[in-house]
């Protein structure tokens, strides 16, 4: 083995240097950023406009519930959730709707725009909410969300009972249909805005936000008592702040999956060409990655086989036989599939990672693998072919 030149040691250093200062980057932007954006209290007499888009996680639970804190504190005649939502879990889900319960400030839930749909956690907000909204073009779906991996049939048939009958509960509360809104909490379903205006889930259908609030102006929100008044009202748009943007953006499943992906490739070049600041940044990665994905209540096993699949790829160059690296190529192969595959299997639709990547992402892996192996060993073949030791002696021809 060559030794290392003071310039590799003190690349590799300032690259675990680099990588530390950045993981001590992103702690202080999720101290400094973590608060919803929008400006601080504005008084009262405006609409608070609050977004809810893609997965209901811990992140938009977060979000969420600080702008009605907010709306709360700065006396907001109404709070109106935006909804656009494939799905969410039952924690987050949870929290806002008991948020949502606890402030006097009405909240309104309104499906927009053309093409977007509440589905599962976005339906339950949308029937715990005091006036609820339809835009043409969406749907409703079944407001049933994720629940918790590992429980047995009848488990999760309590769990659902006793959802269904939390939520038409909070649905009746409001004037809607509780039976319909038992059915919606319960069992797969889809509704267009005039299905959920014939059955009594919503309460009109809106071409957007400015009709919505003259349609709401006057309406009495029963389950809170008051008489929502919206008529000269400013509009208050928010957003997630930057932490909790990047939180729900790798919140996706097939993101922390290719994050976790990145981390383990360059956790496995190691095995071919050992550099201290890659090793640190694939650690980094890679833990990252499966802590999203627990979260996400991915399945061990297929993080485990995930992990045994990049091992194998990066111990794959190691091999001398061409048909013994396609060998290990292929279990390697073999097993990060598998893996991605049960990672969420029988889980929510919504937690699904896209065949696409489960088949790009091993190819692409063995690639990167060969491609650094390649590398590694060219300075040795050059140092070899510029050693004069190493060199046989020329042929002298004798007289």
């Amino acid at each position: 083995m060559g030794r290392r030149t003071p310039q590799g040691s003190k690349r590799s250093r300032l690259v675990v240097a680099a990588v530390a200062l950045a993981a001590f980057a992103v702690l202080l932007v999720a101290v400094i950023a973590g608060r919803p954006e929008g400006g601080d209290g504005a008084g009262s007499g405006e609409v608070r406009i609050v977004p809810v888009n893609g997965i209901v996680d811990s992140a938009t639970a977060d979000f969420v519930t600080g702008n009605l804190d907010d709306a709360a504190r700065d006396r907001a005649r109404a709070v109106v959730l935006v909804l656009d939502t494939t799905g969410g879990f039952f924690e987050p889900t949870q929290r806002i709707i008991r948020k949502m319960e606890s402030l006097q400030v009405p909240v309104a839930a309104y499906v927009a725009r053309a093409g977007a749909a509440a589905s599962g956690s976005g339906a339950c907000l949308l029937l715990a909410s005091d006036y609820a909204a339809m835009a043409p073009g969406t749907r409703l779906d079944s407001s049933l969300p994720a629940v918790m991996p590992g429980a047995t049939a009848d488990e999760t048939a309590a769990a659902i009972r006793d959802w269904a009958g939390y939520i038409g509960a909070l649905a009746g509360a409001a004037g809607r249909d509780r039976p319909w809104s038992e059915v919606m909490a319960s069992q797969p379903l889809s509704l267009s805005p005039q299905e959920a205006l014939d059955h009594k889930i919503v309460n009109s259908e809106s071409l957007g936000i400015e009709p919505l609030l003259k349609q709401m102006n006057g309406f009495n929100a029963a389950a809170k008592g008051v008489i929502i008044q919206t008529e000269g009202s400013a509009i208050k748009e928010t957003g997630m702040g930057l932490m909790q943007r990047l939180r729900h953006f790798l919140g996706d499943p097939g993101r922390a999956y290719l994050l976790l992906a990145a981390g383990l490739l360059l956790l496995s070049v190691q095995l071919v060409r050992l550099r201290p600041g890659v090793l640190a940044a694939g650690a980094i990665l890679t833990a990252a990655g499966a802590y999203l994905l627990l979260s996400l209540s991915a399945g061990s096993t297929g993080i485990a086989l995930t992990f045994a699949g990049f091992v194998l790829m990066g111990a794959a160059p190691l091999t001398r036989a061409q048909h013994a690296y396609l060998t290990v190529t292929g279990a390697a192969g073999a097993f990060m599939v598998a893996g991605s595959l049960l990672m969420f299997s029988g889980g929510a639709p919504f937690l699904d990672i896209s065949p696409v990547l489960v088949i790009t992402v091993p190819a692409a892996a063995a690639a990167a693998i060969r491609l650094a192996s390649g590398l590694a060993r060219r300075p040795s073949r050059r140092r070899a072919k510029n050693n004069p030791v190493a060199r046989p002696a020329p042929m002298v021809k004798l007289p």
